[in-house]
């Protein structure tokens, strides 16, 4: 995401000691805090919309994808924002998400497109790779949705109560 090497170190200590200080029975998914932490050092004004449930998951994964240096030649590998991307919609916790995810998959019409990413809405549905991507992160939305309805809201608490500890 273009972040300089303080940058980093900042966000990875950040990452660590809201990790360690998360308190038992809270399962934090790392891509979820990765995602908010950068987010908040590139982005303060996204992240804090995000957060306040202002701007949604596409708006993010639109931002975050525009940010990231992609590397030619993966291959069939994993795109680099599909697990972030997930994480954030199941964060966000849609039914429209959901459903819209479904229809991409299934090669029919989108009733609300701008609830996804536009990284999702130019993927060519004919190919069963870009097919077997939709479908993985539909399934990631779908795993506890409702399980992650306030982690944003918990980790970003976390975030701010520990970010001047941090830059210290």
């Amino acid at each position: 995401m273009g972040l300089s090497l303080r940058d980093i170190d900042y966000c990875v200590r950040l990452i660590a000691l809201v990790s360690r200080n998360l308190g038992a029975g809270h399962y934090m998914h790392p891509e979820l805090l990765t995602l908010l932490v950068a987010l908040k050092v590139v982005n303060p004004e996204l992240y804090e919309e995000f957060v306040r449930r202002r701007a949604s998951a596409a708006e993010v994964i639109n931002y975050v994808n525009n940010r990231i240096v992609h590397r030619r030649g993966d291959g069939e590998r994993q795109h680099p924002v599909d697990m972030v991307e997930a994480m954030a919609y199941r964060a966000e916790g849609s039914q429209s998400v959901l459903e819209q995810l479904r229809r991409l998959e299934a090669g029919e019409e989108l009733s609300d497109p701008t609830i996804l990413s536009g990284r999702l809405l130019t993927l060519d549905m004919e190919q069963e790779a870009n097919k077997w991507r939709v479908a993985r992160i539909r399934r990631i939305v779908e795993g506890q949705a409702a399980a992650n309805r306030g982690s944003v809201e918990r980790l970003a608490t976390m975030i701010d109560l520990y970010q001047e500890y941090v830059r210290a």
